[in-house]
């Protein structure tokens, strides 16, 4: 049984005594094959889950010197995700850090932030409850969601009428 997706292919395979199953990357760039082999017994009932990337509609906070993030709202939670290698300011304002959410900013720096240059540059995609929380943690202030805007210039109010109102 095979199954191939994209550059990658998975092979099952049989033979007199056991079941096994292969995992190949064809890589035509370099011209090379590597094969990685697990063997062992297998149940005869094999399922193979391929999830596949759903179309996400990307916005972006970009303000010169301050940050470049960017982030997808997931529609099913309406959870809103700041996407990996996002740049995220190191800076504070003054008004910001009294409040909760500068906290919660420090926290996310804390555990998926690595410092680059003047920026704070994000490990994996971070999971926020709202794309205002998401902002202020991108800019480190207290902004609205206006900031995130995709490639047309579109804020989220204007993409996802049914979720943000004014």
């Amino acid at each position: 049984m095979n199954f191939k997706f994209g550059h990658l292919k998975l092979q099952t395979c049989q033979d007199r005594s056991k079941f096994g199953w292969s995992f190949f990357s064809d890589r035509r760039q370099t011209h090379s094959k590597k094969q990685y082999r697990v063997s062992g017994k297998l149940t005869h009932n094999l399922s193979v889950e391929i999830k596949t990337q759903v179309n996400r509609h990307i916005f972006w906070i970009t303000i010169f010197g301050r940050c470049k993030a960017y982030g997808y709202l997931d529609k099913e939670s309406k959870n809103f995700y700041i996407g990996t290698d996002s740049l995220i300011s190191t800076k504070d304002n003054n008004e910001y850090i009294a409040t909760s959410s500068y906290r919660n900013r420090h926290r996310l720096i804390k555990n998926y932030g690595i410092p680059t240059n003047n920026y704070i540059k994000l490990k994996k995609d971070v999971k926020c409850r709202s794309a205002v929380a998401a902002a202020r943690y991108v800019v480190g202030a207290t902004v609205d969601l206006d900031l995130w805007k995709d490639a047309s210039g579109r804020t989220l109010y204007d993409i996802y009428p049914e979720i943000f109102f004014r």
